[in-house]
């Protein structure tokens, strides 16, 4: 592992490497069209868990939190995942709805394993540590950024290019690349490159947050039969 000190940003890559979501075999099949609109019919419910505990794990880890400034990022941080219009996860219930699904069905859908374990996983880390909390919200914002830009280009098989069902990719696309930018910028303040011990709480939390929702999309990826 090489650490650049005059380079902080380069180093949250380096710290922080794990799986690139849009490698990711469900998300690449939803890009190129081989899922079935049952398929993404099926992971939409999950989907709708994750992001609708997005702003509670948020609220977690502002509660444990005790640097001013770094609850100020929290405060915008939540801002953008529920703003005073819909939140994301109000936002994922229309294209749900565009794709035939109805909010209370989505709204009541029995919680799959992967999902339990995936909610459990970032509550656990956004109530550890500033460090790890921090760390596993980077992680979520950059998923959901990446998860709304890499299948965007792929919703016209779907049904959902534009209108109401694409407003979700566009909009949390967006605020989740935002919200990512300035978690980075904090999670840069706090892993000094001496702190051993602040460098494995970061990495340990990385990995755990990037595994808690691929886990989903590899539950996905196997009920599509990829």
């Amino acid at each position: 592992m090489m650490l650049d000190p005059h380079n902080a940003p380069r180093n949250i890559d380096v710290l922080l490497e794990v799986t690139p979501l849009i490698q990711h075999s469900f998300v690449t099949a939803w890009v190129d069209g081989s899922l079935s609109r049952d398929d993404v019919r099926t992971f939409a419910p999950q989907l709708f868990v994750h992001l609708d505990r997005w702003p509670r794990y948020i609220s977690t880890a502002h509660a444990i939190t005790g640097d001013a400034e770094i609850r100020r990022v929290l405060s915008t941080a939540l801002e953008f995942v529920e703003p005073a219009g819909a939140s994301a996860a109000d936002l994922w219930l229309q294209t749900c709805s565009a794709l035939g699904l109805f909010s209370d069905s989505v709204r009541r859908a029995e919680l799959t394993d992967a999902t339990d374990h995936c909610v459990n996983d970032c509550f656990y880390l956004c109530g550890h540590t500033t460090l790890s909390a921090v760390t596993a919200l980077y992680v979520v914002a950059c998923q959901v950024r990446d998860l709304c830009r890499e299948t965007r280009s792929g919703l016209a098989q779907y049904g959902l290019a534009s209108g109401p069902g694409a407003t979700f990719f566009d909009v949390i696309g967006y605020s989740a690349e935002m919200q990512a930018k300035r978690l980075r910028t904090t999670l840069e303040s706090l892993i000094p490159l001496e702190d051993t011990a602040a460098i494995a709480e970061a990495q340990e939390a990385a990995r755990t947050a990037a595994a808690a929702f691929i886990t989903i999309c590899d539950e996905a990826a196997t009920t599509a039969s990829l």
